[in-house]
């Protein structure tokens, strides 16, 4: 692959050509970033944790589906703090703020370079029910990811 500019297919998540599906992996992501991601995970491994890929590439119609959704009230919009508004008591233009605050347009999304990834620590799940959010909650010093996200910074 040409290591210049990408064409604004790739960019804007409407091609796949730069993505591969590693099933060490387990999600589609861009090829060149397998190599240290895999090294991040045994590195991850070696200190107690268990790396996990939750959300790597996403397609353009996949943003437009998390955004579609969000704007019709399907799925939770958050304040900053990642705390559930009432959807129904928003205007049009602090619903579009509210989504974009977590959540990037479709086509400028990092995720769809396949680079720009969601990870987590498996082995830190209260059960293999639970639905990761990646709020602030979780990630908090206190949060079940913590302990991952304050060994993630120390490197």
């Amino acid at each position: 692959m040409d290591k210049g500019l990408y064409p604004l297919d790739l960019l804007t998540g409407r091609s796949e050509d730069h993505i591969i599906l590693d099933q060490r992996i387990g999600l589609p992501v861009h090829q060149d970033i397998i190599a240290p991601l895999l090294a991040l995970k045994e590195k991850s491994l070696e200190s107690g944790f268990d790396l996990q890929v939750i959300s790597g590439f996403r397609s353009f119609k996949g943003q437009l589906n998390i955004w579609n959704f969000k704007a019709k009230g399907k799925r939770p919009l958050l304040n900053e703090k990642g705390i559930p508004l009432n959807y129904e008591e928003l205007s049009e233009e602090e619903i579009v703020e509210a989504i974009l605050r977590w959540s990037a347009l479709p086509g400028a999304s990092r995720h769809h370079w396949g680079t720009d990834i969601d990870i987590i620590d498996h082995r830190a799940l209260p059960s293999k029910d639970y639905v990761v959010e990646l709020n602030p909650q979780e990630v908090a010093d206190d949060g079940i990811f913590g302990k991952f996200h304050l060994w993630l910074d120390d490197l």
